[in-house]
């Protein structure tokens, strides 16, 4: 059983992890109380596998069940994911695909306790974990797979590794033309302001109007399907190294809907190098007050 951190993080102040991720950092509760004073710096340390928490400022310690029965809340994380959970349409994909794709369904299985730890860690509920339908995949090993839905049809899967092994993404199948796509596509193009980024978990960080488009270029197949939603606002949010890019993306975007506009990195810390990782630190809270300040329009 996993840690539903982001149970934790609605209760307590989070400030970060430690530990290699093993832990996490929060604002502690009990300080005060005993007589140290209001916890300012994160000295309370939870353990994301097992729940177990000790303070290192007034030595505070215990169990998980204490901590949910002390702030009312349950810390357990059970997914139960598995091919039957998997609702997906082949629909028009070529013949080859379809039956690559068929071949893939059948090697699905849930997502190991490292698996699901990973996402966790990366800010995930599980609601998300649920409703995106990660999965592991018995073909590979050590590696989160993410049907890749476009036009309500799965066209790949994208398979990131928790296990510090390169690359750190592989697509399944192997041919995959991911330019030719858009992740949330079939969400974002509802919206009249949506926002491109570059990856998944960037796309996730923001919301149902984000589209990730694997990379840090639009191509042409793209640009064509953004060009039949009824989005009016676009906005470029890139990572921090490739901001250049982000405004002659922005610019281009200029000549086919309403209004485009970037985000700029100038007065975000040095420390953050996308969107995910403002998201990582200070949740969807953090991400909203970053783009509703520091986007340029042009």
């Amino acid at each position: 059983m996993l840690m539903n951190l982001q149970a934790l993080k609605k209760k307590l102040t989070f400030r970060g992890y430690a530990a290699g991720g093993a832990e996490a950092r929060f604002i502690c509760p009990f300080c005060d109380g005993k007589g140290f004073g209001p916890d300012k710096r994160g000295h309370l340390y939870v353990n994301v596998n097992t729940g177990n928490f000790f303070c290192h400022r007034c030595n505070t310690k215990g169990y998980k069940e204490f901590l949910e029965q002390y702030l009312g809340i349950s810390l357990s994380l059970n997914v139960p994911d598995n091919k039957e959970d998997l609702s997906i349409s082949l629909g028009s994909v070529d013949i080859v695909t379809q039956g690559l794709l068929k071949d893939l369904v059948d090697k699905v299985k849930p997502l190991s306790d490292e698996g699901l730890r990973y996402l966790a860690s990366r800010g995930l509920t599980e609601e998300q974990i649920k409703g995106y339908q990660f999965v592991e995949l018995t073909s590979i090993s050590n590696r989160v797979c993410l049907p890749l839905i476009y036009n309500n049809e799965l066209v790949a899967f994208q398979c990131r590794s928790y296990a510090h092994e390169e690359p750190k993404y592989l697509f399944q199948p192997r041919h995959t033309k991911i330019k030719n796509i858009l992740f949330q596509y079939d969400s974002a193009k509802y919206y009249s302001t949506t926002y491109l980024v570059e990856g998944i978990f960037d796309a996730m960080s923001i919301g149902f109007n984000a589209m990730a488009i694997f990379g840090h270029y639009l191509a042409n197949t793209q640009l064509e399907a953004l060009i039949k939603t009824n989005i009016s606002n676009i906005i470029v949010v890139l990572d921090r190294d490739t901001e250049g890019d982000s405004i002659k993306m922005a610019t281009k975007l200029t000549n086919y809907f309403n209004t485009a506009g970037y985000l700029t990195w100038a007065n975000i810390p040095k420390e953050f190098k996308d969107i995910d990782e403002i998201h990582h630190a200070y949740g969807r809270e953090g991400v909203e007050t970053v783009l509703n300040t520091q986007i340029k329009y042009v």
